[in-house]
Formats: structure tokens, C-alpha cells, sequence
């Protein structure tokens, strides 16, 4: 329970422990950060026993750790600054350098930190330069808005004429820490520790590329809650956490969830079950329905079944248990009466040939008589064959009304006007049988000519209409 939020954590079995702390602390994106940051991240999504001291245990012993790590040391306690409560409204800033040259030739970095949310930026620099400095500055500005605050130390690229126009123009108000002492930006110079300590870890395997790496650092810091506000400053200037590796992990693992009600039993059928199956009604994905019932033939997998559709193309298929549905047979509560066939006894009458001998006849006729439902001249039925007529998928039994095509209009046209204007009775292949039709409009479409008969003739009328 975080901020009146329930969270589902990830039970995590012992022996996968030193995995999620690797995760956790020891690759890039965990950045080696200390033991509460570390124990901090592992809360956030998993649980399992004992791992406070697992996770003590595990950052203690990290060998990158423990040859980096400064030592602790005593210091003053210094006087808080106000609380800021606006993202970027006050931002410090302090360079970091020179570092070793990078593969792209950059030796310092430009560090950009927002008071309100702990929100830290990291620009790499070829020089201390104030027109590149104030370039960058610019671009970052036009992400995040102008500061009204600005604090950095007595710094000569800080304190420059270039950096006071620029503060005077923007209208940002420029504040400076007292000279050789630094502990007045102390929030910047604590992530500075931080970032120097990370850098000089991941240098290490690619000193020659820290540059590239920055941003890899950034994502470890911005993911972890600070202590003084709770919440991570990716929440706090997002309003969302961070999706990381620790969350893929947590994806991964193949969860309960698959098949299951609301009440969180998985749904279960058998062969020989009878399912609705929900599929689409037409070419619209959006428009579906439930169809069946069919049969459940087997199950295949963990939460597919193979279900039997007689009259469809394919007679057998599988679907996922989402879209099977059991079905609810019906009681029957009336009985229906069929009337009784008499048995008839007599002797079954069938030709015989002129050549059979009396005693050939009455074996013949015992052998109807034994037979007498093949024989029978009644007609029957048989379960023994059967024919199934399947028509091609998606086309249409019944056609639609269609338009007429402009090259045929015209003809359309005049054998309408033919027929129209024809007298009744007239024409030898109709005798006193006219054919009467009605003409539908030759617009944008056009139905079937709808013929009637009207005997007598003499007298017209529309298809459709009573006889006067």
C-alpha cells in the first residue's frame, strides 16, 4: 500500500533472489545504487522473506562497490532551503570535470537538477565554454519552461556577463552560493557524488563511451524514490511510475491471471461439454456474437480448446477460453406423443425368379422374413451415410440490390417502355394470361423485374396491388 494505492507484488522464490537483485543493483540500469535505494526498488514490486538483510548482504559485497565507495565522513548540518512546490520553478546547476575524454570528444558535464521534484538533467559538454552553456540551457528551457530561480557557485562560466543578459532577458532570477563553500547547493552536490560514483563504476567496462552511458544513469536515479519526498522524480514530474527491467521481469513470469474469472478460478470444460463460441457475425471485427452450442472435443494447452463446428468449413478448431461460454441446456418440461407404428407380421411379398425351385423359394422367402426391416417396402431412413454441402466462406446466398451499370440503362430503359405500353392479351405465348410488371425507379439502384399473372385479361394493374 503506497499513497493509498494498492500494489500486487511478485512472490520471489530464494534461489531466483540473487537474479532480481543483479537486476536490482548490479547491471546498468540498477547503477549501483546504495542499500536502501537498492532494498526501496525490490519493494516497489516483489516481496519475499529476509530481504532487507538480502539486499544489505548483496550491496555490501559488491566488489565494483566496495573499491568506489568514498568513505563517510562528518559534516555540518546546514540550514534548509524553502520548500519548492512548482516543477522547475528553481533549478541548480554546477559543471562535473574534467572527465576523460569521451570517444566524441566530450570532458565535462553540464548538471541540471529541479528543487521541486528531485528531477535530474545531464548535458556532456566539449568545454565550459558560457555560449555553449547557454545554448543548452536554452534547449532545456524549451522542454521544460523558464525557471523563475536559478542557484550555482561562484563558478567562472556561471558568473559570466553572457549568463547575467541571459538570466535578465528570461527574467529568471539568479542566485549564487557564498564563495568556497559549496554545501549551499547541496542538493546538486550530492547527486554530483552520486553521478561521479556511477559514472566511475560503469567506466570501467567503456571509459572511452560515458557519454552515451549518461542516459542509462539518469533512468536508475529518476526510478528510485527519494527519502525526502517518498516518490521518485520521474512520479513526481510525470504522475506515473517508470516502466524498467524489474517490471519486464515481473511481466515475464507466467502469472495465475490467463483463464480466470473474476473470482479468480480458472474455467475449466471438458470433452464432450457443450460451449457458445464468440465470433464475428460479419466482416466487421467490431460486430460478434455468441454462436453453438458446439462441442468440446479436447483441450490443447493450458487455456485453448479444440471445439467440434459441423456445417462450417472447418469442422474442428481451437480457441482460446475467453471466447468459450458453457452452455445452459434447458429443462425440458413436456413430453411429446408420437403415434405407434403397428409391427406388421405378414409375410413380406417380393418377386422371385421362374427358375427357383419351391425349396429355393422358401428359403428365399425365410430369409425375407428375417430381414423384414431391409426388405421392407416402406421407405426409411439410415444414419450409415451422409452428405454435407459446404459452400464457399463469404459469399452470399442472397444478392443484394445492385445499380445499374450506365451502357445498359438505356436498353433497361426502352424494354420497360416496350413492356409498359404493350396491350394486353397481346403476344401468342401468353394466350389470355398477361404478364403485368411493375416498374422500379432506374435511379442509383435497381431490384429483380417483380412479375404477376392475372387471368382474364383486358384489365392493368401494379405487381403487388389487388386486382380491381
Amino acid at each position: 500500500m503506497k499513497a493509498g494505492v494498492q500494489q500486487e507484488l511478485l512472490l520471489v522464490p530464494h534461489p531466483f533472489i540473487p537474479s532480481v537483485l543483479q537486476l536490482a543493483h548490479t547491471h546498468l540500469l540498477g547503477a549501483h545504487l546504495g542499500v536502501e535505494k537498492t532494498l526501496e526498488r525490490m519493494k516497489m514490486r516483489f516481496y519475499c522473506s529476509g530481504v532487507k538483510k538480502a539486499v544489505e548482504d548483496y550491496c555490501r559485497s559488491c566488489p565494483n562497490c566496495q573499491q568506489v565507495a568514498p568513505q563517510p565522513h562528518m559534516r555540518s548540518p546546514l540550514i534548509p532551503l524553502p520548500i519548492i512546490s512548482v516543477p522547475f520553478s528553481r533549478i541548480g546547476m554546477d559543471l562535473v570535470g574534467p572527465l576523460p575524454r569521451s570517444s566524441r570528444g566530450h570532458q565535462y558535464i553540464l548538471v541540471v537538477l529541479d528543487y521541486a521534484t528531485r528531477y535530474p538533467e545531464t548535458i556532456p559538454l566539449r568545454t565550459i565554454a558560457t555560449k555553449g552553456i547557454a545554448r543548452e540551457l536554452m534547449l532545456l528551457f524549451s522542454r521544460v519552461g523558464l525557471p523563475e530561480e536559478i542557484l550555482t557557485d561562484q563558478a567562472t562560466p556561471f558568473m559570466s556577463r553572457i549568463m547575467r543578459d541571459l538570466c535578465q532577458l528570461m527574467k529568471v532570477t539568479q542566485l549564487g552560493t557564498s564563495v568556497y563553500h559549496p554545501q549551499t547547493d547541496g542538493l546538486v552536490e550530492r547527486f554530483n557524488q552520486t553521478l561521479k560514483k556511477m559514472l566511475k563504476i560503469t567506466m570501467e567496462a567503456d571509459g572511452r563511451n560515458w557519454d552515451q552511458l549518461l542516459p542509462f544513469v539518469l533512468f536508475a536515479i529518476r526510478e528510485v524514490p527519494r527519502a525526502s519526498t517518498g516518490f521518485s522524480p520521474f512520479e513526481l514530474l510525470y504522475g506515473r511510475r517508470p516502466r524498467g527491467l524489474l517490471d519486464l521481469a515481473k511481466e515475464a513470469t507466467p502469472s495465475n491471471h490467463g483463464g480466470t474469472r473474476r473470482g479468480g478460478e480458472r474455467t475449466e470444460f471438458a470433452p464432450g461439454d457443450k460451449v457458445l463460441v464468440l465470433v464475428p457475425t460479419s466482416e466487421c471485427k467490431f460486430l460478434a456474437k455468441w454462436n453453438g452450442p458446439y462441442e468440446v472435443i479436447e483441450k490443447v494447452g493450458t487455456v485453448n480448446y479444440q471445439v467440434q463446428q459441423p456445417g462450417r468449413r472447418s469442422p474442428t478448431k481451437v480457441y482460446h477460453v475467453n471466447l468459450l461460454k458453457k452452455w445452459v441446456a434447458r429443462e425440458v418440461l413436456f413430453s411429446i406423443t408420437t403415434p405407434q407404428v403397428a409391427v406388421k407380421t405378414e409375410p413380406v411379398k417380393v418377386p422371385m425368379g421362374e427358375q427357383l425351385t419351391p425349396s429355393q423359394r422358401q428359403d428365399l422367402q425365410d430369409l425375407v422374413n428375417r430381414n423384414r426391416d431391409v426388405f421392407s417396402a416402406e421407405a426409411g431412413h439410415t444414419d450409415l451415410i451422409q452428405h454435407r454441402i459446404v459452400t464457399e466462406p463469404g459469399k452470399r446466398v442472397k444478392l443484394r440490390p445492385y445499380s445499374i451499370p450506365e451502357a445498359r440503362r438505356e436498353a433497361i430503359a426502352a424494354e420497360w417502355y416496350r413492356r409498359m405500353h404493350r396491350k394486353p392479351g397481346s403476344g401468342a405465348a401468353h394466350g389470355n394470361v398477361d404478364m403485368l410488371s411493375q416498374r422500379e425507379a432506374l435511379g442509383s439502384w435497381a431490384a429483380p423485374p417483380s412479375w404477376s399473372e392475372l387471368r382474364g385479361g383486358g384489365v392493368w394493374q401494379r405487381a403487388g396491388t389487388k386486382p380491381r
